[in-house]
Order: C-alpha cells, then sequence, then structure tokens
C-alpha cells in the first residue's frame, strides 16, 4: 500500500510539471519552444544522408529531430506533438525515479522554474537527461550502456554525466581513501568547470558560444550554491558508502559554484545534476540543513520567475 501511495504521489508531482498551464501564468516564459515550434512549421526533417561520418551524426544529435518529426507527420499538430515529446519524457523520468528509489517527498523540490522549463521546453536535453537516468539505474549493463549512449546521441551536453559517471566508479573502485576520492572529485568539477568551452571549441559546436556568453550569476544565487555545495561536502563525509548519487551530487554542486568564477552557462549543470542532488539528500528530514537549502531554492526561483 505505502509503495502504490509513493508511486502516485511521485507520478503526480512530476505531472504538475507538464499539466499546470505555467506558460499561461507566464507568458513567453518558454524560449527554447520557439525554435521546435518554427522546425515543425517548417515542416523540414532532417536528411540523414548528409551524415555520412558517425560522429558528425552524434554531434549534430539528429535522432531527435527525426523523432520529432515522425511524432508529428502523425498528429500534423505541433502543440499536441510537443505535449507528446513532453509526456514520454516526463514518464520516462519517473520510471527512473522508481527503480532509482527516491524518496516521493523529496519529489516537491522538482516543482521548480528550471526543472518546469526543462520539460516543458528544453524537450530534448530533459528527454536525454531522463534516458541517462534509466540506464544509471538499470542493473544489466547491456541495459545501462544502451541507454547511456542513447542519451548522449540525443543531446551531447549529457557527455559531462557519461564521464562523471565512469570517473566516480573508477574512483570508487580503486581509492578507498575519502580524502583522496573529494580532492580527485574536486580536481575534476574544476576541469569541467573551467574546460567545457575549451571542448565545445575544439568540436566547432554551437555551445562554446552560448556557454562563453553566458550572464554571470546574481550574488544571492552564488551564496545559495555555495550552501549547497557546503551540505553536500558535509554529506560525501559523512556517508561511509560514497554511493554514486553522492559523487554526482557533489561535481554537480561545485561546478554551480565555479560557474560564478568561470562564466559557464550554470542552469545547464544545475539542471542535468540535479535530479543527483536530490537523490543525494536521502530522506525528506527537516532537521537536515540541506531540506532548507533547497526549500529556499526553490521558493525564492519561484518567486521571482512567476511572481515579479
Amino acid at each position: 500500500m505505502t509503495l502504490r501511495k509513493s508511486s502516485l504521489s511521485l507520478g503526480v508531482i512530476l505531472s504538475l510539471i507538464i499539466l499546470f498551464p505555467w506558460e499561461a501564468i507566464t507568458p513567453g516564459r518558454f524560449e527554447d519552444l520557439a525554435s521546435y515550434r518554427l522546425n515543425l512549421e517548417m515542416d523540414t526533417p532532417p536528411d540523414l544522408a548528409q551524415f555520412e561520418s558517425p560522429i558528425i551524426f552524434l554531434f549534430r544529435e539528429v535522432l531527435f529531430q527525426k523523432w520529432l518529426f515522425t511524432v508529428f507527420e502523425s498528429s500534423q499538430d505541433v502543440e499536441l506533438t510537443l505535449f507528446i515529446i513532453a509526456s514520454v519524457t516526463i514518464v520516462i523520468f519517473f520510471f527512473a525515479l522508481k527503480r532509482l528509489k527516491i524518496d516521493y517527498r523529496l519529489a516537491i523540490f522538482f516543482l521548480n522554474p528550471l526543472i518546469i522549463d526543462f520539460f516543458n521546453a528544453q524537450l530534448r536535453n530533459s528527454l536525454a537527461l531522463s534516458l541517462f537516468l534509466l540506464g544509471y539505474g538499470a542493473k544489466r549493463k547491456l541495459f545501462k550502456y544502451f541507454f547511456i549512449v542513447l542519451s548522449v546521441s540525443l543531446h551531447l551536453g549529457l557527455l559531462i554525466l557519461v564521464v562523471v559517471y565512469f570517473l566516480a566508479v573508477f574512483l570508487k573502485n580503486r581509492i578507498k581513501n575519502r580524502t583522496l576520492q573529494i580532492i580527485s572529485l574536486t580536481m575534476a568539477a574544476i576541469l569541467f568547470g573551467f574546460g567545457d568551452k575549451i571542448f565545445f571549441s575544439l568540436i566547432n559546436d554551437r555551445r562554446a558560444n552560448i556557454y562563453s556568453s553566458s550572464n554571470g550569476m546574481s550574488v544571492i544565487y552564488f551564496l545559495w550554491a555555495c550552501c549547497l555545495f557546503a551540505c553536500i561536502f558535509v554529506i560525501k563525509k559523512r556517508d561511509q558508502k560514497s554511493t554514486l548519487n553522492i559523487d554526482f551530487a557533489f561535481i554537480g554542486s561545485l561546478l554551480i559554484v565555479l560557474a560564478y568564477f568561470s562564466g559557464a552557462y550554470y542552469g545547464r549543470y544545475l539542471a542535468m545534476f540535479f535530479p543527483f542532488i536530490i537523490l543525494s539528500i536521502g530522506t525528506f528530514d527537516f532537521r537536515k540543513p540541506v531540506i532548507w537549502v533547497m526549500s529556499f531554492y526553490c521558493f525564492y526561483t519561484f518567486v521571482m520567475n512567476f511572481v515579479f
């Protein structure tokens, strides 16, 4: 009975992300949807013949475009197509979180402007992340690697999660000293935080310009990020099992802090690592400082985006 109640509660919370009329409250909020709507209205699906090299195919992330136009051809309605894509994504996300055994009460933190925009507008990115989480929680290696590769083929930005995953597994298996683990993860976060623009520039990807022109975060947001990282640091120091969830949350929260200095697109880091930050909390308990930190973030961003 408890399991059914948890699944139902988790499903209801996640459904609100795409079912509640957020765009009606703040018209024009989901800016990324404009490009999808324009592409569908033009009805010009990509021609796979121009992608002779598998590497080029991967970088251009054509798989999602093909699926998008396939759904559109069956419905012939732009808004319905976008809703179907978002719905499929949230369902995959739901099953991924269930497999990872998230405390359903923590799912309330997903109701914040960042994640609402992520699943409603950043369709390709959110689908890729959901598939990665599905692979991340899979027990059989065949399924695990299949979904991980599939996620990267949909959005190259997921490559950072793939690298973090294999790095965290390597450190967990090879380094038993907790201090050395933390130092290694910290160095990895610094490399990601200051080296992402270099990586995208080397492969001539459009994200190099997007991230290099990113506006810096506000001071209050930076202070929140510092508090979040401090909480995750304490959790990692105290947790004797050193789970992958905590390693992901450690790097992700540090990346958000570093974004203040590196000029990186911190929203991207936060969106991708957000589920791992939630998973690292474990159980919903108001005695945990991280619960108060996340509550402040959700309240502050909700008020700033939907009230003012």
